[in-house]
């Protein structure tokens, strides 16, 4: 495959330099596309006609053969490659006069011009100068009037240049790619060979960690059934003593109604009557009043029971949680996910579904800004309102869903760590963990005190996160669920400090490869954790970076505050596109699990938004 788009890539490059015809350009990356989406029909199709001095071809005839030698001379008239070895028996056997050229010699004009009949219409026989989108067809100019009722009709000279170049650049795109599966393949092997030579070691930990979670639940449960005993004791005194007082309150209420038994009483005594009354049903009124707003009974929450009970629902993730399984050998191919490597290649299209005025309400302090977004696996929105504290649950049309949950101090940024748990990092060094019910109940389930001031938040796995530190050295840190935390080792950052809304970042799971935003240098960093090297990515687009996200085929999605766009990268650093989004100055934004929908916030003071974009790939002339 690699050897076919570098052939490609030299054909498209040969054609420019010699003929410097704008319909060759576009006849060749038409070529080139059938040859990527899996369209060639022989081998002799595979091989490119046409050569620069510094690439190596194949004989073609070698190729018919299974077989692999170095083509050295062209033969004009058969427009064929050959080697030594080949090219005798060429003159011989085939009928016609045979001028053979060396391989370094195919540059001349009366080689390269000739495009093997592509560029005549099959049908009139006439020369082809148009394209038609509608039905992806090549016209002539006697084609072109049986599609002139259609609006997609282009002049192949007129689009040509861009075409070369768009095909040109993402040739270089899927080249990179390619070297990154063959080293993932050798990663692979390498950490495949390490987890068989360690695999009684750590079925030895596992037993280690069953022991201790087992001794853990015990003592806990021990704890539990301790200060429930205690609890019931003074809960038992406690409603007996109500009990009481408000059976005493009943025996008031019933004394007094019985004094409006009669109905032969002096206008005095009624009033006197009805006075009596009003004071004691002032009294008891508050007493009822202040019962009603306590629980008679309220139980004493068990902060452990939402995860287990979470864990226990799938017996394969207590599995994985214990040992990662080896992958299962399959001819099948592998569903599509937002980490399919296939949807590197292609840019992608915007398509705006919702878009969201946000607006100051009722018991709002300040003007809304959604800081931090993610997704749940169930499709629902968790947005962080940095400026109220809050934190809100939102559907697919962007309604609010349920209670938002009040911090007790700023929150910046949210990540999803399961069906039904999240984390948001808040003002006060602290990472809170919490549980959100299918009714969008809200709890909190812990907090994790840190050692720096947290802002962007993401996962690695599903207990370990990826956090942006502010006024630290180390920009960038993790932290697992249960608040240890620990530095990338092989990681070298700037030497610099960063303040909120300065940097962000996230990471490539699939790619063992961190993002940092720079806001004021304006530079996307990149660094690959596992071989510890790492690049600055600037671009003209790139400007004001803020917030990020993995994007389909573990690219990357950056916020470019300043351009109102997004920039869509490799991990590698390449550009793969560019799009603007409705609204100034994008700060926050997230993609869904199959990378379908990808939300947007921005920040600017006023005229702030939230908006749903649908994701697809781009089409190509």
């Amino acid at each position: 495959m690699l050897d076919l788009l570098q052939n490609i890539g030299s054909e498209i490059e040969s054609r420019c330099l010699v003929s410097k015809t704008k319909v060759d350009y576009f006849l060749l990356t038409i070529t080139y596309e059938m040859a990527t989406g899996g369209q060639t029909s022989s081998s002799q199709d595979a091989a490119i006609e046409d050569t620069t001095e510094c690439v190596v071809r194949p004989c073609e005839p070698c190729v018919r053969n299974e077989s692999s030698n170095d083509a050295t001379v062209f033969c004009k008239e058969c427009k064929e490659l050959l080697c030594d070895e080949c090219k005798k028996p060429h003159t011989i056997y085939r009928p016609g006069k045979h001028e053979l050229v060396s391989i370094l010699d195919m540059n001349t004009a009366s080689v390269v011009a000739e495009m093997r009949g592509s560029d005549i219409c099959e049908e009139h026989g006439m020369k082809i100068e148009f394209y038609c989108e509608d039905h992806d067809k090549l016209c002539c100019s006697t084609c072109v009037l049986m599609h002139r009722k259609f609006d997609h009709v282009y002049e192949i000279a007129s689009v040509a240049e861009e075409k070369y170049q768009t095909l040109k650049k993402t040739l270089k795109i899927m080249e990179s790619a390619t070297d990154n599966i063959i080293a993932d393949c050798k990663t692979s092997e390498n950490k495949l060979n390490d987890w068989i030579a360690n695999i009684s070691k750590t079925i030895d930990k596992v037993d280690e960690m069953k022991h201790r979670i087992n001794k853990l639940i015990d003592q806990k449960n021990n704890t539990a059934y301790i200060e429930a005993s205690s609890f019931k004791a003074k809960e038992l005194i406690r409603i007996l003593t109500t009990q009481e007082s408000f059976t005493n309150i009943k025996k008031e209420i019933n004394r007094l109604s019985s004094m409006f038994i009669s109905d032969h009483k002096t206008p005095v005594q009624m009033y006197l009557f009805a006075k009596q009354v009003e004071q004691s049903q002032k009294r008891i009124e508050t007493s009822i009043n202040e019962q009603v707003k306590r629980q008679i009974f309220s139980r004493t929450p068990v902060s452990y029971q939402a995860e287990l009970s979470t864990l226990l629902e799938n017996e394969k993730a207590i599995k994985n949680a214990i040992m990662n399984p080896l992958p299962v050998q399959t001819n099948e191919p592998a569903p599509s996910s937002s980490d399919d490597t296939s949807a590197l290649f292609q840019e992608l299209t915007l398509q705006q579904l919702v878009s969201m005025d946000i607006k100051q309400t009722e018991g709002d302090e300040r003007e809304p800004f959604i800081s931090g977004l993610d997704f749940m696996p169930d499709g629902r929105l968790i947005a962080v309102d940095n400026g109220n504290l809050k934190c809100l649950i939102l559907n697919e049309r962007l309604q609010l869903q349920g209670i938002p949950y009040k911090f007790k101090t700023f929150a910046h940024c949210v990540v999803c760590l399961s069906k039904y748990e999240f984390a948001v990092t808040v003002g006060n060094k602290t990472v809170c963990l919490l549980f959100v019910s299918p009714d969008n109940v809200i709890s909190l389930i812990t907090e994790l005190n840190t050692t720096s001031l947290f802002a962007s938040i993401c996962c690695i796995t599903r207990s370990n996160m990826v956090v942006s530190a502010i006024f630290d050295p180390r920009p960038v840190r993790m932290i697992t669920v249960d608040g240890v935390e620990s530095d990338f080792d092989c990681v070298e950052f700037p030497s610099k400090t960063y303040t909120f809304g300065e940097s962000a970042s996230t990471y490539v799971q699939c790619k063992n490869t961190l993002v940092l935003t720079d806001y004021h240098d304006n530079t996307v960093y990149m660094y690959d954790t596992v071989k510890g090297t790492s690049r600055g990515v600037t671009d003209e687009n790139i400007q004001e970076p803020c917030g990020a996200c993995v994007g389909p085929g573990g690219t990357v999605l950056v916020c470019s505050m300043k351009m109102n766009c997004i920039v869509h990268l490799t991990v590698d650093g390449d550009v793969i596109g560019t799009y603007p989004v409705d609204m100034m100055f994008p700060i926050s934004l997230c993609m869904n699990s199959n990378g379908s929908i990808l939300a947007v916030s921005n920040g600017c003071r006023s005229k702030r938004k939230l908006q749903l974009y649908k994701l697809s790939p781009a089409f190509k002339l």
